[in-house]
């Protein structure tokens, strides 16, 4: 297990930094004092997110933030910027994240999920890297038992190939710890993530149209979009619309 280091000699990378949890995560780290680069290319997020960040945090905190608009899948830029920083940690969130459209995109879901993560550990191996916090998904539970689910519920088949995705890249990781234990791997399985920073400055803001529910009734709200449906009337829930976690 890596030891323990100090917040001002710490230097995490956070993939999908720009994004709806990656930005709040980075401001979290920045405001804890650790130095933070960002890794993300903003095909589903945008740099004014980053600059938001460093209006939260403050210029002292903003200039220990580094931001590369850069693919995780370009294995040229992740050396590079290996190279530069003495990455201690890395945070993993970037990934097509779209239950739906990975029904119709399975190919490009599997390639760029996995692949991006074998990129990125074989970087940080090759950099003496060898501590990861990856953002995993509840979808690893399948269609369980007994909603709602717990940590202890053990994983089964994915319903979809957003899920295998994450259900594979946790394999992956599990693997690599396995054939060496000095890897710190952890697994974050979370639902639906809502909100957003008391600031107002950042939120879930996705482009195109949003495929979580909150920022879709925001957008109904101001009149980006016309209505909101919902699905379902015969769950076992108080309401009969479908209950999760």
């Amino acid at each position: 297990m890596s030891k323990a280091l100090d917040p001002k000699d710490t230097c995490v990378l956070v993939t999908g930094g720009a994004g709806f949890i990656g930005s709040h995560t980075v401001v979290q780290l920045l405001e804890g004092g650790y130095q933070v680069v960002i890794v993300d290319d903003l095909s589903n997020s945008s740099a004014v997110a980053v600059d938001r960040v460093k209006t939260i945090v403050g210029d002292k905190a903003a200039k220990n933030l580094t931001f590369y608009e850069a693919n995780v899948l370009d294995r040229d830029a992740m050396n590079k910027i290996f190279d530069t920083h003495q990455i201690d940690r890395v945070i993993h969130f970037a990934g097509f994240k779209a239950v739906g459209e990975s029904m119709s995109k399975p190919v490009e879901y599997y390639h760029n999920n996995i692949e991006n993560t074998l990129v990125l550990v074989d970087v940080m191996r090759n950099h003496g890297c060898k501590s990861i916090i990856f953002s995993s998904s509840s979808t690893v539970y399948g269609d369980p038992d007994n909603p709602p689910v717990t940590e202890e519920d053990p994983k089964k088949p994915a319903t979809n190939p957003y899920g295998w995705t994450k259900w594979m890249i946790e394999q992956i990781l599990m693997d690599v710890h396995t054939a060496d234990p000095e890897w710190d791997v952890v697994l974050l399985r979370y639902f639906n993530p809502i909100g957003a920073h008391p600031s107002g400055l950042i939120g879930e803001d996705p482009k195109g149209i949003p495929n979580n529910l909150v920022p879709y009734v925001a957008q109904v709200a101001v009149g980006k979009l016309e209505a909101v449906q919902v699905f379902g009337n015969d769950y076992p829930t108080p309401d009969g619309t479908g209950v999760r976690d």
